[in-house]
């Protein structure tokens, strides 16, 4: 957990899943019960089976935090990137491209969306430019959230 921030509390998480309506993976709402978001260090995680991308950060892993910066804020990413990605995921983490944790059809797989996969138009993007992501553009990464936290490693670049 980042210096200076709390984890999350029990009513915290339970008017997240109001919000959503629907249950969040037990590993996923313990860890923001225990961590509540942070940048992972190490932080890349190795795409398997990506037709171009080999690993890639992951970035900050949202928060339930009430004061942070946008980029930290699980709920910043629900009024923000959620409305962006198909029905049922919730986006954890990322900045461009993104992660998410599946709350619906294979709940707790963590998922991610590339922005720049084949089929990707420009009609994808919103007037601000946001990507509008479809399935076509999401990789299956994890079958939990503990699984995805364990493939985050350092990436070592080939000589």
């Amino acid at each position: 957990r980042p210096k200076g921030k709390r984890k999350a509390t029990e009513t915290q998480v339970a008017k997240l899943e109001k919000r959503l309506n629907a249950k969040l993976p037990d590993d996923y709402r313990n860890f923001l019960l225990t961590q509540n978001g942070g940048l992972p260090e190490p932080r890349y995680v190795c795409i398997p089976g990506h037709p171009y991308i080999d690993n890639v950060e992951v970035g900050y892993i949202f928060g339930l935090y009430t004061k942070c910066e946008p980029y930290e804020s699980l709920l910043y990413a629900v009024d923000h990137k959620l409305p962006r990605l198909s029905k049922g995921h919730l986006p954890i983490a990322g900045v461009g491209d993104m992660f998410s944790i599946s709350l619906t059809q294979n709940p707790g797989c963590v998922y991610f969306w590339d922005h720049e996969a084949p089929g990707y138009e420009d009609e994808d993007e919103d007037e601000d430019g946001n990507v509008n992501f479809k399935m076509a553009h999401a990789t299956l990464l994890a079958g939990s959230f503990n699984e995805f936290l364990t493939r985050i490693s350092i990436f070592e670049a080939d000589d």
